[in-house]
């Protein structure tokens, strides 16, 4: 450049990552060197993948079988304030909740406060065969940043 003269240049960028992110410009000429540095907060969005198993499948009247829920925080952030509610149907009777409260056919867990980028929460819940047939336990979840639960269902053969 000239004595005296500027010129601008543009930057688009992104990131997958979360966090403070700090980009430094360096001009050199003659000898004489400048920089210029900025940074930018990126905000990450958490992304739950839920996972629900029952073992075993199917089960007699009276018969038992172990539901296991896992959560799972997919995104770039922290998944904050995650609750999972389950909803028992006629042919299956919740009967013991890790970290949870039976009521009659739902069962509520423990809020989780924060699921960090990558990591996950597991915990059971156990049901009973009541009455035969294909039994459906739904489980919702909900977190701070989701504007909707995420639903999931789970078949249970009674026989």
């Amino acid at each position: 450049l000239a004595p005296g003269e500027r010129r601008s240049l543009g930057l688009t960028l992104t990131t997958a990552t979360a966090g403070t992110h700090a980009n430094t410009v360096v001009a050199a000429a003659a000898g004489l060197t400048a920089n210029a540095q900025a940074a930018t907060l990126w905000r990450g969005l958490g992304a739950m993948l839920v996972e629900v198993v029952d073992s075993p499948d199917p089960i007699l009247i009276g018969g038992t079988t172990t539901y296991t829920i896992r959560i799972t925080n997919q995104g770039s952030a922290d998944l904050v304030n995650v609750n999972t509610v389950g909803s028992f149907p006629r042919e299956i009777t919740p009967t013991a909740a890790q970290n949870g409260t039976i009521s009659g056919a739902t069962v509520r867990f423990q809020a989780i406060p924060r699921i960090g980028v990558g990591q996950s929460a597991t915990f059971t819940v156990t049901g009973r065969g009541a009455v035969e047939g294909d039994g459906r336990v739904k489980f919702s979840f909900t977190e701070d940043s989701l504007g909707s639960p995420v639903i999931e269902e789970e078949s249970t053969r009674v026989f």
